[in-house]
C-alpha cells in the first residue's frame, strides 16, 4: 500500500497536534502570577514598572516584589547541595559562591516567578528574580 505525500503530511501534522496537546496536559506552567493586589501588601509592595533592565518586557513584569513563600519562610539556610532545584513547586538556583540562593523568574527575573513539579523543570541559567542570600 502506498500512501500519498500530502496524506503523511497530514497524518504528522495531526500526530503533531495531538502530542502536543496530551503532553502539555501533564507540563506545569513554568509562568503564572497568582498574586493579587492584596497579596503585594505583604510580599515588598508592587513590583516597578519604569526603569526596567534592557531586554525586559514591560508587560510581563510580575504584580509583586516578593516570593509568595517569603512571607511563609523564616530562615532559609544557605544550600550547596545542588546547583538549582524546585522547591513547593517554585524554581530556585544557586547564586553566591557560600550557598546563596534565590527564586528564579521569567522575563530576565522581573516577570512570573518560575514553577515546577521536578528539579528538572528549573536551570541553573535562569534570572535571579530578587535578591540572592540565605
Amino acid at each position: 500500500m502506498q500512501l500519498s505525500a500530502s496524506f503523511v503530511l497530514m497524518l504528522a501534522s495531526l500526530t503533531n497536534i495531538t502530542l502536543g496537546a496530551t503532553l502539555s496536559g501533564l507540563m506545569v506552567p513554568r509562568t503564572t502570577d497568582d498574586s493579587n493586589d492584596d497579596d503585594c501588601a505583604t510580599l515588598g509592595g508592587p513590583m516597578p514598572k519604569s526603569n526596567l533592565p534592557d531586554g525586559v518586557i514591560a508587560n510581563d513584569v510580575r504584580k509583586c516584589v516578593g516570593h509568595p513563600l517569603d512571607k511563609d519562610v523564616n530562615a532559609q539556610a544557605c544550600w550547596t547541595g545542588s546547583p538549582y532545584g524546585c522547591t513547593d513547586g517554585y524554581c530556585w538556583k544557586v547564586c553566591g559562591s557560600f550557598g546563596e540562593w534565590c527564586w528564579t523568574a521569567a522575563n530576565k527575573g522581573q516577570g512570573a516567578w518560575l514553577k515546577c513539579s521536578a528539579y528538572t523543570d528549573c536551570h541553573e541559567f535562569d534570572f535571579c528574580g530578587g535578591k540572592c542570600s540565605c
